[in-house]
């Protein structure tokens, strides 16, 4: 099966999503930050948040966990932009996966890193969301 993964962080403007800073230019530049409840209404229709099975299925396509954040990173942030997923900036990315009633899972990339990171995410925070095309 054959899937496909939005070439940009998600932007649109929902009740509980925000730009970082409140500015719109970090919008433009970032997408919007979303709540993890936000973040499940948040893709267009036809589309949907990726599990946390879908991040490590993407991780695996691009040399594991372990290997993958240099491939999902533009070259400006260091990174080989292999996958096209063109990550601007640090970024922590909400899964639809819940753990808890007050976590849940999402999957980080750092300035300095080559791996992609599994994280516990406090609900309430605010994190960049990816969409992944229905199958």
């Amino acid at each position: 099966e054959c899937w496909a993964w939005l070439a940009q962080n998600l932007i649109f403007e929902m009740d509980d999503s925000t730009c970082k800073y409140d500015s719109d230019e970090n919008c433009e530049s970032y997408g919007r930050l979303y709540t993890w409840k936000a973040s499940k209404g948040a893709c267009p229709d036809g589309w949907h948040l990726p599990s946390d099975d879908e991040w490590y299925l993407l991780a695996y396509l691009y040399d594991g966990v372990s290997n993958a954040g240099q491939h999902l990173k533009s070259t400006e942030l260091g990174g080989t932009n292999k996958s096209l997923f063109n990550i601007q900036k640090p970024s922590i990315f909400w899964s639809s996966s819940e753990l808890d009633s007050a976590s849940a899972l999402d999957w980080k990339v750092n300035f300095r890193w080559v791996k992609l990171q599994r994280w516990k995410g406090g609900k309430n925070l605010y994190n960049s969301v990816r969409c992944v095309q229905d199958y």
